[in-house]
Order: C-alpha cells, then sequence, then structure tokens
C-alpha cells in the first residue's frame, strides 16, 4: 500500500453563463428586493442586491483554483489545511456519469459541527485506490451532498 495518495483538480468546475442567466438574476433579484422595498425590509432589500451582485462577478469568474490534494497515514490535507484522521469519522465516494465523462466526490464526515460533510473532487487517481486507501483509516458510509451545495451546482458554481 502507498504511503500517500496525492493529486490536483479544480475547486469547481465552471459552467458559462448565457447572458439569460445573468438577465434572469438581475429581474429575481429586482423583483425580491422590491417585495422587500413594499414591505418596508430596506436592509433585506440591499442585501438581496449585494448578493446578486456577488453572484453575478463570481459567475463571472472564469478561472477555478487548482488545490493540492493529498491523503497520507496522519489525515486528509487539502492545500495547506489539514485534517487528521481523529477529527473525522467516516467517509463514501460517489461517481457520477456526465456527458463529458465520469466525475468522483468524497465525502468525509467531520466530528466538527461546524463543518459536518467535506466535499473533495477526485481527479488524476482512481476512486476505487481512493475508497481501498481511506478504509484503513476510516469507517465507510453513506453521505449525500447537502441540499444547499447541490443547489449551487445546479446552479453553476
Amino acid at each position: 500500500m502507498e504511503s500517500m495518495i496525492s493529486w490536483k483538480a479544480y475547486e469547481y468546475i465552471h459552467e458559462p453563463k448565457s447572458a439569460d442567466w445573468y438577465w434572469a438574476l438581475g429581474i429575481i433579484a429586482l423583483a425580491v428586493a422590491g417585495a422587500a422595498i413594499i414591505f418596508g425590509n430596506y436592509i433585506f432589500a440591499i442585501l438581496v442586491l449585494i448578493v446578486a451582485i456577488s453572484l453575478a462577478i463570481h459567475a463571472h469568474h472564469h478561472s477555478p483554483r487548482l488545490v493540492d490534494f493529498q491523503l497520507n497515514e496522519r489525515g486528509v490535507k487539502i492545500d495547506h489545511i489539514f485534517y487528521p484522521y481523529k477529527t473525522l469519522e467516516s467517509f463514501d465516494i460517489e461517481t457520477h456519469e456526465t456527458e463529458i465523462g465520469t466525475f468522483a466526490k468524497i465525502f468525509i464526515k467531520s466530528k466538527k459541527t461546524m463543518m459536518p460533510l467535506i466535499v473533495i473532487p477526485i481527479a488524476e487517481v482512481h476512486p476505487e485506490d481512493v475508497r481501498e486507501y481511506l478504509s484503513i483509516f476510516l469507517e465507510e458510509g453513506e453521505h449525500t451532498e447537502s441540499v444547499g451545495h447541490r443547489l449551487l451546482e445546479w446552479l453553476g458554481f
């Protein structure tokens, strides 16, 4: 067995947004902000507009960061952040086919309350090798992404 497995992957898969996507974002944001103003909630209206502008800026950003991932005998390292196995509970690996190819992700359940699930994309290595390596240190369980994470992926983030 290898002493470590490492790979690089982009933090997300960039999907270019059409002009219609930006128009829809603007119309929805203005409608929600308008409703908030009608009900007298001016701070919420400002917040909605700030969030919409932030989403538009982020959606236009074309270069996701290339992240280093490493599994070793002590824990999981994501760039400069290290998660010791003693702070992690279990893992699951999900693979899915798309028209572009096969994509795999590791879901690692943390014992920490504020970060219950760590989602790591798998690239350059075979998911079965990752499963075999992690099963030495963690139990395999059944985990799924949160609704919020899936919603952001559906929106193209």
